[in-house]
């Protein structure tokens, strides 16, 4: 199993592509270290995934309440929570307003 960012795949923010991009490039190393039963490795990945998708989804999630995207209605700005980033968002683009 390959994972792979293409050009097909970006949202023309260049921040958030760049984000994304990182982030493909990280889990292609962790189904790697996976395969390769390196634990090490795959605790140093998690935890860098863990906390990378915590800013990721902060910073998509401010961009989209200062332009006002227009399929998201957030109540406050995304904050950092115990189990994360948390902010009260309605709407199809919002991670956690599904």
């Amino acid at each position: 199993m390959s994972i792979k960012w293409t050009p097909a795949l970006a949202v023309g923010v260049s921040a958030i592509d760049q984000q994304h991009k990182e982030l493909f490039d990280h889990v292609a190393k962790l189904i790697d270290a996976m395969k390769n039963s390196d634990a090490a490795e795959v605790g140093r990945l998690m935890d860098f995934l863990g906390a990378y998708v915590v800013e990721h989804f902060r910073m998509e999630e401010g961009l989209m309440q200062r332009y006002a995207y227009p399929t998201t209605r957030c109540t406050g700005p995304p904050t950092s929570g115990s189990s994360g980033t948390t902010a009260s968002c309605e709407g199809s683009s919002s991670p956690r307003g599904r």
